[in-house]
């Protein structure tokens, strides 16, 4: 985790601060990573609401990476909360991988996290076959960059549009209802 922190401290600081970047493929892998990891640390800090299913931990530990259960969306963030985690997980039944056909389980996750003008989105799942992509309202398309699995060698920095926090809450609502941060009575 170290390693990975190190390697993006410098080239994510451009992001954060809102400067206009163009990056390859590669370093759109490697914000990915970032954005993987990160999340799932968010996410463990409270175990007890946490969404993202361990098994996606151990195989990302294992693996460095995202795979191909998994998507990453970069965009640009404007708005009040320039460091913030939104959650939320989908209960379904189905075969899937490394978890249980139980449906109070999650089979499927979405997080977004913001810092400074930066915001990341991973959107992941258990399922055994490759599921359709997330689909987010119209007007949010614009506003996100898929960076993993890659679709473009290039990938320009920020999108056209911006994200506030209606359109992180209506990001994070596409896949279902958020997870709370603390545990309700």
């Amino acid at each position: 985790m170290h390693e990975l922190e190190e390697s993006c401290r410098f080239l994510l600081a451009h992001l954060i601060q809102g400067e206009s970047k163009t990056f390859r493929y590669w370093r759109g892998s490697l914000y990915a990573t970032w954005a993987l990891k990160t999340v799932m640390v968010w996410d463990y800090v409270l175990p007890k609401n946490h969404t993202i299913p361990l098994t996606v931990l151990h195989t990302h530990h294992r693996t460095q990476r995202p795979n191909m259960r998994q998507q990453v969306w970069i965009g640009r963030y404007e708005d009040d909360q320039p460091h913030s985690f939104w959650r939320t997980a989908a209960h379904s039944i189905g075969p899937v991988t490394g978890g249980s056909n139980d449906p109070q389980d999650a089979h499927a996750y979405l997080a977004a996290i913001t810092i400074g003008q930066l915001c990341l989105v991973v959107f992941g799942h258990l399922f055994d076959q490759l599921v359709p992509p997330v689909v987010f309202p119209e007007a949010i398309v614009p506003k996100l960059v898929q960076i993993w699995p890659p679709i473009t060698e290039i990938v320009a920095w920020p999108p056209a549009s911006s994200l506030d926090d209606d359109a992180l809450d209506a990001v994070v609502n596409s896949l279902g209802l958020p997870i709370p941060d603390s545990p309700q009575p």
